[in-house]
């Protein structure tokens, strides 16, 4: 099966890395252990009220599970992690539109060539059933999603639409559980 690279790190990180760039976000530039990325992810505050001001239409909290044998879980994350920039939706299909999927997951440096590191983590979903908002039916890797801070706790950043615009999905680790 065909798998198609959905860069959208690539593109940021080129213009990141152009005088001028309107970007104020910072990417790891220290490659982060694999040990420190695993946990459960959830949006942080800003970007829960960011997707309900799309009109997306919560029911479930979308989760991000990076799993120490380099597999990963996502659930119910909202249509505009591939789309365009979270302005409101006029499309109601789009509004229904949340995608779960699962596969393997690795850290990667998605700087542009010549330009200081930017570690990201690369997304290969096995499955796309359940990824309602991609319209072919083939598999999908996906290195949109960077990492920020140099050291833990890290957030990571699904960047959505003009990367100048610093509009993107964020995720905060979940502590561990003390039980």
């Amino acid at each position: 099966m065909k798998a198609h690279l959905i860069s959208w790190s690539f593109c940021a990180m080129a213009l990141v890395a152009l005088n001028g760039c309107g970007s104020s976000i910072k990417y790891t530039s220290v490659e982060p252990k694999s040990e420190d990325i695993v946990g459960t992810y959830h949006f942080t505050d800003t970007t829960s009220s960011q997707v309900l001001e799309a009109n997306y239409i919560q029911t479930n909290t979308p989760s991000l599970a990076l799993h120490a044998d380099g597999t990963f879980e996502m659930l119910n994350m909202p249509g505009c992690w591939l789309k365009e920039p979270m302005h409101p939706v006029y499309d109601q299909s789009q509004v229904r539109s949340f995608d779960s999927g699962s596969g393997t997951w690795s850290i990667a440096n998605e700087a542009v060539k010549g330009y200081p590191p930017s570690w990201g983590i690369i997304l290969r979903f096995s499955d796309t059933k359940t990824i309602y908002s991609w319209h072919e039916n083939t598999s999908i890797v996906f290195g949109g999603l960077m990492i920020k801070n140099d050291k833990p706790p890290y957030i990571l950043h699904i960047i959505v639409g003009d990367p100048d615009e610093d509009e993107g999905l964020e995720f905060y680790k979940l502590e561990a559980s003390t039980k």
